[in-house]
């Protein structure tokens, strides 16, 4: 390819072979140019002709407006830097506007009212790390912020009025102070809105139940069967009870017997015990801590 000066304000890219003096230049022989914007002599393109395409007509590969605006496939930047698709088949003519601004933008920059603002049309991928500010911490990494939807915390919050003695108490999950001895109650189970964990459960109550040692188990019930009917027990943690004046944490994090870990769907349900049922009647105040994947 070689490259020739005409006209003062155009520079040529030709394929092929030309005369010395750059005569002998042939239509189909153009590859591109640079060149002064016939409609705008602020702003300079480079124009990719129809002939070295085959297009109905030339395209406009890049851009650069007497405004300071860059283009890439389209002569009408919209912002800052502006990308369209330079695969379409409607003109970049230099009279048609409405045709050239039609074109599909695929990512736009500009900076409005003091931030950076990004557009774009499909995914976003890449290799590294996205960095954000102002609406997120100062230089959060974008990447953490999806990734952490896989580690969504939930907090609930539970209390009963009893004195369970020696039965296993279901704790209501859905009502307050609904608590029951069957564990076909209505209000006992909550359903699992992504696979996740009980992690820990934490427990203040009314009365001083520290000679007491309590048994938390876990149930669930899968979506292979119907919600009628018993959800297993999957884990089971055990402590000492508080005080009338402290909380205790029960950790289903650790030293569990048998697993924190919940399915999608599943019925979810706990129940308490105490281990030698000599316990006083008073207010429960239970706060469970999950954690789910919603990503």
């Amino acid at each position: 390819m070689g490259t020739v000066v005409t006209s003062g304000s155009t520079l040529y890219f030709v394929t092929g072979s030309i005369d010395e003096d750059g005569s002998n230049i042939t239509t189909n022989a153009i590859a591109a140019k640079w060149e002064v914007d016939p409609a705008d002599n602020t702003s300079v393109q480079l124009r990719i002709p129809k002939e070295m395409l085959g297009t109905e007509n030339d395209r406009i590969a890049f851009y650069m407006s007497g405004s300071g605006r860059v283009g890439i496939g389209t002569k009408d930047p919209q912002a800052a830097f502006d990308v369209r698709d330079t695969a379409e088949k409607d003109a970049d003519s230099d009279y048609d506007t409405e045709a050239r601004e039609s074109k599909e933008s695929l990512f736009k920059i500009d900076r409005t009212s003091g931030f950076t603002e990004v557009t774009a049309s499909g995914n976003v991928s890449a290799s590294g790390n996205i960095y954000a500010t102002d609406y997120f911490d100062n230089n959060t990494n974008i990447n953490t912020i999806y990734s952490s939807l896989a580690s969504q915390k939930q907090i609930t919050h539970h209390m009963i009025l009893d004195d369970i003695d020696s039965d296993v108490v279901y704790i209501s999950l859905m009502e307050s102070d609904a608590e029951n001895t069957s564990h076909s109650n209505k209000h006992l189970p909550l359903i699992a809105p992504g696979n996740g964990k009980l992690l820990k459960i934490f427990l203040r109550t009314s009365v001083d139940q520290s000679g007491e040692t309590f048994t938390w188990k876990l149930y669930t019930r899968s979506t292979s069967v119907t919600t009628n009917g018993a959800a297993s027990e999957i884990g089971a943690q055990s402590g000492t009870g508080p005080n009338a004046s402290t909380m205790v944490t029960y950790d289903f994090t650790t030293g569990v017997t048998g697993t924190n870990a919940i399915n999608v769907g599943d019925k979810v349900q706990i129940s308490l015990e105490a281990a030698d049922g000599a316990t006083a009647n008073g207010n429960y105040f239970i706060t469970c801590l999950w954690e789910w994947d919603l990503s």
